[in-house]
């Protein structure tokens, strides 16, 4: 029966991607980050659920009149440069296999493109927000009530043959959704929707916990570093993000503390050991071939471990220094020009909303880039989603209209909740 209602459903997306392909980018993260056909367990389990979809939308994509220009980010620049190295460097690759993971990575990467161009106003980038928290909060919450009924003994992993699949990469998404989700729960409108989210962020840092992964321990105290530094002046938010913090702590097994107490003694420890053997096999791969990298799957050289275990050597082994020094200014222009938006935001409190968000995607970005020095996520799809939220406000903060005084008069209803407290009254 999951099996037909959720045909049923992604038969249905199709023609409305189709006809309007915004709400296909929509049904593509949903589908990409939740997996629903992995809760099911008949032919669906297997089939290729976001191909018809994404199809419909890039065609449908053509048929509407595309307001943001592509290349207008500086982001967008990198990620097509990036998106030529790929696949300049899987001309060279050590193994033919690595088109299929190119296939993979540039599909990723031709639907952030699409996304930029399609999500052009702040509501429709509202809704994929939206969509992106409850598509991977509703993972951990499953995962979080498991893990209460079993006392947190067992190790969450994410829905099989997914980007999320591994306890380590599902760490990662958590704490990259952390920030996100308090965004929404400030920021909704509507009481009941913000006491939702709240409850997906507490759902989501008790699941980090329950991955028993190191490396998403140190992004989890990082995240929860910012977050609470941000909340300094609001006493309440900030002691309760504390006391759950505690709280879950009290309620840990005693062999998850054993597993978390190796990142002091790394040196004694199999595991850690074998990321330090597979970071020097990078370094000395790129040395040997320091424009193109070994290719995709290029870690299938190092009999020792196939796993680059870092986001960082990732790319350098697979793809060069030249990759690797893009990979890295996406980053830090991603943080420039949130930080920019975040202090224009500042001087028009009609910017609150984007001001928020950028600064909950500063964070996010902060724990993608402390958890994934130890995970291998360096084609992560989520990351390059964040990047396309860069590159969308990019475009829309400009054009939002400045308030006008000769407009006040007509402002005079109710003001929009947002959090616990009111927005500032706005003109225009």
């Amino acid at each position: 029966m999951r099996d037909l209602i959720l045909l049923a459903v992604l038969v249905a997306c199709i023609p409305i991607s189709f006809l309007k392909p915004y709400i296909g980018i929509y049904v593509w993260y949903w589908i990409g980050f939740m997996n629903p056909h992995r809760f099911t367990y008949g032919f669906m389990y297997s089939f290729p659920v976001a191909m018809g979809v994404g199809a419909a939308t890039i065609a449908g994509s053509f048929l509407v009149r595309r307001k943001a220009p592509l290349l207008r980010s500086p982001e967008m620049v990198i990620l097509l440069i990036l998106a030529a190295l790929f696949t300049v460097n899987t001309l060279f690759a050590l193994f033919p296999s690595a088109w299929k993971e190119w296939d993979t990575t540039i599909k990723v990467l031709i639907m952030t493109f699409f996304t930029v161009v399609l999500i052009d106003t702040r509501e429709k980038l509202r809704y994929l927000v939206i969509v992106t928290v409850v598509s991977i909060g509703l993972v951990a919450a499953k995962g979080a009530i498991w893990g209460m009924f079993t006392s947190a003994q067992y190790r969450l992993w994410g829905p099989a043959g997914s980007f999320l699949e591994d306890n380590n990469s599902m760490a990662l998404a958590l704490n990259m959704l952390l920030p996100i989700a308090l965004f929404l729960a400030k920021t909704e409108p509507k009481r009941m929707a913000r006491l939702f989210f709240f409850g997906m962020f507490l759902c989501c840092m008790f699941s980090v916990f329950l991955t028993y992964s190191r490396g998403g321990l140190l992004g989890l105290v990082a995240v929860i570093s910012m977050l609470v530094y941000r909340a300094r002046r609001n006493i309440w938010l900030m002691l309760a993000t504390v006391a759950v913090f505690g709280t879950i702590l009290a309620f840990i097994p005693s062999h998850w503390y054993d597993r978390m107490k190796t990142i002091q003694t790394y040196e004694q420890d199999e595991s850690a050991q074998s990321r330090l053997q597979t970071w020097g096999f990078a370094w000395e791969l790129a040395l040997d071939r320091p424009l193109t990298g070994g290719g995709f799957e290029g870690f299938r050289a190092n009999p020792s471990d196939k796993n680059p275990h870092s986001i960082y050597f990732g790319i350098l082994g697979e793809q060069g220094f030249i990759a690797l020094g893009f990979f890295i200014a996406l980053l830090i222009s991603c943080q420039l020009s949130l930080g920019r938006m975040e202090r224009e935001a500042k001087r028009r409190p009609e910017l609150r909303w984007y001001g928020d968000l950028a600064a909950m995607l500063r964070i996010s970005l902060i724990g993608y880039m402390v958890s994934g020095a130890f995970l291998n996520l360096q084609y992560f799809d989520f990351f390059y989603l964040v990047v396309g939220f860069v590159a969308i406000m990019r475009y829309l903060l400009p054009r939002e209209p400045v308030p006008s005084e000769a407009a006040e008069p007509v402002r005079a209803r109710r003001p929009v909740r947002w959090g616990p407290e009111r927005a500032p009254q706005t003109t225009g």
